[in-house]
């Protein structure tokens, strides 16, 4: 059955014309991050996206997101997660889900596995397969094979970078598999916005990805961006520094900017004793993290590349 409503700049439409929800501040404009559940990823899957929405308050933005394509609205758990961000923060993620192939229209013509690395069991497939089911009788009558307990993907094996499905999917806790209740959606964001630099940013060679992590959350941050002089820098996986020009536009926002998420620095105190220990250095998570995405960046490509390219 198709659905009768669709969602157009910030307002939900009815089919025949009708206005059902205005989601725009008429006082501002506010932007929300809502993370949902996606179907048409197998049956008995979801995946977690994570929208930017633009709406005058948290309760429209859900709402709003409710009604955007692929969004298991059905499920009174559709919503997973939701939180107040920067305009910054908006455009980052909207950047990210521009480039993402599962939300493009023509996403079923292209490679499934990037779909499979990414989706999550529900709780009543999981179910099912505990149960030691063997079929399942799903849409229209079809019968869907139930996997094997060795195919059920946990949080841990999911990668570093893969933030949104760690955060949702199941754990195993001795012989029962139990999903997260409750989330730190900031931290989770942080986190995720990060992926999206790297991925959308360092590792396809864009300035305007890195512009925006760093107008986000300013020195100090977990990639080790630094500005000076009218470009951003960080350092590479063989050492070199890469510096990544910012037109005169671009560097006006960046000095005014008010870094939202920026590391409050603290007053230290210089010890009586000191202990010498090595504690990570942003700059030592970020060559991990970067390592991490290359690796499964050169691994995707010569799996999806074909003989005689």
């Amino acid at each position: 059955m198709g659905h009768s409503r669709f969602v157009k700049d910030g307002v939900i439409h009815g089919m025949r014309g009708t206005v059902e929800h205005i989601g725009t501040s008429e006082d501002g404009d506010k932007y929300y991050a809502v993370i949902a559940k996606c179907g048409h990823v197998g049956y008995g899957y979801f995946l977690p996206v994570c929208f930017a929405v633009e709406a005058k308050d948290l309760s429209s933005a859900i709402q709003i997101t409710k009604e955007r394509s692929r969004v298991q609205r059905d499920h009174k758990d559709c919503i997973l997660a939701a939180s107040e961000i920067s305009a910054q923060e908006y455009y980052l993620i909207n950047l990210n889900n521009d480039h993402d192939a599962y939300l493009k229209t023509n996403y079923a013509n292209e490679d499934f596995g990037h779909i499979e690395r990414r989706r999550i069991i529900s709780p009543e497939l999981l179910q099912d397969v505990l149960n030691n089911k063997e079929y399942r009788v799903g849409f229209r009558g079809i019968e869907r094979k139930i996997p094997s307990v060795e195919e059920i993907k946990t949080a841990d094996k999911y990668l570093d970078y893969q933030s949104l499905q760690k955060a949702f999917a199941p754990s195993l806790y001795g012989d029962k598999y139990v999903y997260p209740t409750r989330v730190n959606v900031r931290e989770l964001l942080d986190k995720y916005l990060a992926d999206i630099a790297v991925f959308q940013g360092i590792l396809k060679k864009r300035e305007h990805p890195l512009i925006l992590y760093y107008q986000i959350f300013g020195e100090g941050n977990e990639l080790g961006l630094t500005y000076s002089y009218g470009s951003l820098r960080y350092r590479s996986l063989n050492g070199k520094t890469v510096y990544v020009p910012v037109s005169d536009g671009e560097r006006e926002h960046i000095e005014n900017s008010k870094f939202v998420r920026a590391k409050k620095q603290e007053e230290t105190i210089e010890p009586v004793e000191t202990v010498d220990v090595k504690i990570p250095s942003a700059l030592d998570k970020f060559q991990r993290r970067l390592q991490k995405h290359q690796e499964f960046k050169d691994k995707t490509e010569k799996k999806e590349s074909q003989p005689g390219e």
